[in-house]
C-alpha cells in the first residue's frame, strides 16, 4: 500500500523515482521538474539539471521536448500533470504507450 512514507511516493516521489534511475518514466505535475532541478529543491536534487529531462510528446516521438513546454506536448486535452523521461528511454516508451492506447 502505498504511504508518504516511502521516497518515491507522490509526485515528487516519482520524479525522484526518475532522476535516480530507479524507473523510467515519471507521471507528475508539470512544475516538478523546475521546483526540483538547478540548484532547487532538497538534498537529493541538488546536482540534477533540468535540461536531463523531456516531455513525452507521441506527435513527436523522435523530438527532444523541453519539460517547460507542456502546453502544447502533452497526453490529454488539458494538460494537468507531465509525463516525463530520460532521454535514453524516451522512444520505448512513446511506443509503449502508443500500443496501450491502441488497445484500450
Amino acid at each position: 500500500e502505498a504511504s508518504s512514507k516511502e521516497i518515491y511516493y507522490g509526485y515528487d516521489g516519482a520524479f525522484r523515482c526518475l532522476a535516480e534511475k530507479t524507473g523510467e518514466v515519471a507521471f507528475i505535475k508539470h512544475t516538478i521538474v523546475g521546483d526540483y532541478t538547478d540548484g532547487k529543491g532538497p538534498e537529493w536534487a541538488k546536482d540534477l539539471k533540468s535540461e536531463d529531462f523531456e516531455l513525452i510528446c507521441p506527435e513527436l516521438p523522435d523530438t527532444t521536448v523541453k519539460h517547460t513546454e507542456f502546453g502544447r506536448c502533452n497526453l490529454a486535452k488539458v494538460p494537468a500533470h507531465a509525463v516525463i523521461t530520460r532521454e535514453d528511454a524516451r522512444k520505448d516508451v512513446v511506443k509503449v504507450l502508443k500500443e496501450a492506447q491502441a488497445n484500450s
